[in-house]
Formats: C-alpha cells, sequence, structure tokens
C-alpha cells in the first residue's frame, strides 16, 4: 500500500519570527578578519623614503597644488622688511600672525597684514607693530604643483638728521 500524502488543512496566517542563534563562546568573529596583503620588496632595499624639505628663503620651493607653504620672520616692533616672490604659477602671498595662520591652517576666515592673491610675482612691506614671529604664507590657487622663491630684505631705519 502506497501512503497518501496530504496537504495541510489551513495554512497559518500568524508566524513566528525565527530564532536568533547564539554565538558560540571563543568562536572566530568573521567579520574582522581581513586578508594579509602581499609582501612587496622596495625597489632599492634600505632606501629612506624622501622627506619633503623645509621651505628656505632665498631657494625655490615647490608647493603642492592647494597646498601653502610659511616662512617665519621674527621682528621687532618697528622694523620694516620688504618680501618679494617670484612663483611659476599662481599663488597668494601673505603675511600673518600665529592666531590668523591657525585660522588658515583649519581653513576658517583670517586676516593678513598685508598680501596679494592671484598672483606670480609681489613684493610686501612691513613695518612690525610690536615684536613678536610673523609668517609669510605661499599658497598654491594652481590645479598643479608650482615653484616659489621668497626673498626678504631687512630696511635700514632712516638716521635721523644730525644737527651740527
Amino acid at each position: 500500500m502506497i501512503p497518501k500524502i496530504m496537504p495541510p488543512k489551513t495554512i497559518p496566517e500568524v508566524v513566528s519570527p525565527a530564532k536568533s542563534i547564539p554565538i558560540k563562546p571563543n568562536a572566530p568573529n568573521q567579520t574582522i578578519l581581513r586578508p594579509i596583503p602581499p609582501k612587496t620588496t622596495p625597489a632599492i632595499p634600505n632606501q629612506p623614503k624622501p622627506v619633503p624639505s623645509e621651505p628656505e628663503l632665498g631657494k625655490p620651493t615647490t608647493i603642492e597644488k592647494g597646498d601653502y607653504v610659511n616662512f617665519d620672520v621674527q621682528l621687532d616692533q618697528g622694523r620694516s622688511i620688504t618680501c618679494d616672490l617670484t612663483a611659476n604659477g599662481r599663488v597668494n602671498f601673505y603675511l600673518l600672525d600665529d592666531d590668523n595662520l591657525t585660522s588658515l591652517d583649519l581653513g576658517e576666515e583670517f586676516w593678513s597684514e598685508t598680501g596679494e592673491e592671484d598672483t606670480e610675482k609681489a613684493t610686501l612691506e612691513f613695518k612690525a607693530p610690536q615684536n613678536g614671529k610673523w609668517f609669510l604664507v605661499v599658497e598654491n590657487t594652481e590645479t598643479r604643483d608650482v615653484s616659489a622663491t621668497v626673498n626678504v630684505r631687512n630696511n635700514q631705519p632712516k638716521a635721523s638728521p644730525t644737527s651740527q
């Protein structure tokens, strides 16, 4: 005799949710496993990675697109300087105090003591209102790397006329 298979008389309207399966203790967590990257051999063994050089006054400095470099200038109150810039692309050239350099770093609004924007050649004149450190900033506005050279000349105070 062949058994007769009968469909269920009613289909349940409410289905209980699936039960969660408890995680076994000490089981590896598959979500944090990552493949181990293949080992790569440097082209030249024991060769240190190039470190960008610090910008120096009077020497060409490469500035990456969208970046800037700054030069520290220590001045006494009343001291005047002339700052010359030559670049092979469009840059912004500013003289900032420490607070405004920090604002520039943070992408906030800042004020410059003096400056030129969107230029390849500029000369800035500045007389320090107080003793302190100031920052000459060259900001690359091009879509490519730019080379810039900055020179600073100390202006001699004008000699006062002497009476004879």
